[in-house]
């Protein structure tokens, strides 16, 4: 049996990261997806965490911050330096982008916004062999 990858998504929408755990699930995608509501507790379960997870998908909008500056802390962090990240935002603008690549962010994208554009997401994360499909 095939272990689950493990992935993070900080989103602080509940139905967001319901629809993303629902499309994945669909997908029949062997991955488990952790939620945090803001970079608070993703930063608090890090310190707590065993290992890292396979993937860290960040919304761009947080309480109190945005995306892009918890990606910075956690690549200035040596034992997090090194975890795959996904931005994603209704509102991507030219700067946003510009800086994701210069932190080496993965992948930048707009936030889907259907339930079949989230089922896409996911197939493009598995083709990406973060996790595969059942």
């Amino acid at each position: 049996m095939q272990q689950k990858a493990t992935i993070w998504l900080v989103d602080d929408d509940e139905q967001v990261t319901d629809i993303i755990q629902r499309a994945f699930k669909l997908e029949q995608l062997t991955c488990q997806i952790v939620s945090f509501p803001s970079d608070t507790a993703l930063l608090e379960a890090i310190t707590q965490a065993a290992s890292l997870p396979a993937l860290l998908i960040v919304d761009y909008y947080l309480p109190g911050t945005d995306g892009l500056q918890l990606i910075q802390r956690l690549k200035e962090n040596p034992s997090t330096s090194t975890l795959k990240t996904v931005l994603f935002s209704q509102n991507l603008k030219s700067d946003v982008v510009f800086k994701a690549q210069e932190l080496n962010v993965y992948q930048v994208t707009n936030k889907p916004t259907t339930f079949q554009e989230w089922r896409n997401f996911a197939d493009e994360l598995c083709l990406a062999g973060y996790f595969s499909s059942l």
